[in-house]
């Protein structure tokens, strides 16, 4: 799930509304959010207001909101901060769209299981007894049978 955070430059983002899914590449409008438009409460409409943002994504299946996915130490992924300027009436619906925005990739890199971390370990023991050069011992004397 993704949410998008906001405030005034300098000051700490907070979440605007419920987090939503993007939109799938195979959509008219890929990587938009699903569900409308969002609404920056007490930022004002005034042009020119300068509005820091940053996109921020959790895992819903573990945690209800980014908030709570934060304070668990939950896997959590946030864009490079952001601005936005309230554009000037009449606003054509490009300058509705982020301007600023690069996005970002999230990587998610498993922890190795028990299992996994134990089979491992039995490999490289076993890869390591078998390079090692065995003794062998030479025997040569009269008993040896050569003569």
């Amino acid at each position: 799930m993704a949410v998008l955070l906001y405030g005034a430059p300098g000051s700490s983002l907070q979440p605007a509304q419920a987090p939503a899914r993007f939109r799938v590449p195979t959509t008219a409008a890929p990587g938009t959010w699903q569900g409308g438009d969002r609404t920056l409460t007490g930022m004002g409409d005034t042009p020119g207001t300068q509005v820091q943002m940053q996109v921020a994504v959790f895992d819903i299946n573990h945690f209800a909101s980014y908030v709570a996915a934060v304070a668990g130490g939950g896997v959590i992924g946030r864009s490079a901060p952001f601005t936005y300027r309230v554009p000037t009436p009449p606003i054509p619906p490009s300058l509705l769209d982020f301007q600023d925005f690069d996005g970002f990739l999230l990587l998610i890199i498993p922890e190795p299981s028990v299992i996994a971390l134990a089979g491992v370990g039995a490999l490289v023991l076993w890869a390591a007894r078998r390079r090692r050069p065995r003794a062998r011992l030479l025997h040569e004397g009269p008993d040896s049978g050569r003569e």
